[in-house]
């Protein structure tokens, strides 16, 4: 969304819900021939997502391969060490994003912040990105790059309507459970949206998409007490319609 704010072409292949075959996956890129190629990286597409790459950049040494995601930020250096991996983007991505589009071919000397990246055989080491502080700045997902229906979008436990959608209210959490990954990724930084913004994007949801409940899907919905209270109180001001569950 960031970038087609900005004017740029974007296009989004979600192979969590498209199931394309890898091999016929990677003709599709290929034959798209984009400046850019970015691959989200969890623990459990890694091994497919180091494959495609390896034989995207064999086929057309041109485009320049970013990865991101949770297995990019915990793991950077050992994916910047891939020759294919051009950039390795570790913490949030919506503003480094946009400074490797702007100078992925490294010549004007600048640093960029929030990723690791290669010139020649020398790797380079970003300073640590600063986090976004006001999410309210950030536009809403860009749904209409992708096939809403592709979702599942059924009733919950909680929820006996559908569609059911999901809606981002905050990043991070300020705890360190054991059993948790979510304090490595945002340093138990903790940052929310406004209610307004918030209702904002919930009322868009039901005009553009149906949508008839809301699951914020976040590290942690609850934390600040006041947070939530205003939220509750704009949706009852507002008389919005909605279900939804955290």
């Amino acid at each position: 969304a960031v970038l087609e704010k900005k004017g740029y072409d974007v296009e989004i292949i979600d192979n969590f819900s498209k199931r394309i075959p890898t091999q016929q996956l990677i003709n599709i890129i290929l034959d798209k021939k984009p400046d850019v190629a970015g691959f989200s990286l969890f623990i459990t597409n890694y091994k497919t997502g180091k494959g495609m790459m390896c034989e995207i950049k064999k086929r057309n040494k041109n485009i320049t391969i970013v990865t991101g995601g949770p297995h990019s930020t915990l793991y950077y250096y050992e994916i910047i060490n891939e020759p294919f991996v051009d950039f390795a983007v570790f913490g949030e991505g919506e503003e480094t994003m946009l400074e490797i589009i702007k100078n992925r071919n490294k010549k004007n000397g600048k640093k960029i912040k929030g990723c690791f990246y290669r010139i020649g055989k020398k790797i380079i080491k970003g300073e640590t990105r600063p986090v976004i502080k006001d999410l309210d700045k950030l536009p809403f997902p860009a749904w209409q790059l992708v096939n809403i229906n592709d979702y599942y979008r059924k009733k919950t436990l909680y929820i006996d309507v559908e569609p059911v959608d999901f809606v981002c209210s905050s990043r991070g959490c300020p705890y360190a459970c054991s059993f948790c990954s979510s304090k490595y990724i945002w340093n138990r930084k903790y940052r929310y949206r406004s209610a307004e913004n918030v209702c904002d994007e919930i009322e868009f949801m039901i005009k553009t998409y149906g949508s008839k409940g809301i699951h914020f899907r976040e590290d942690n919905f609850t934390v600040n007490r006041k947070k939530v209270i205003k939220f509750c109180n704009e949706i009852k001001r507002r008389k919005i319609n909605v279900a939804w569950q955290c």
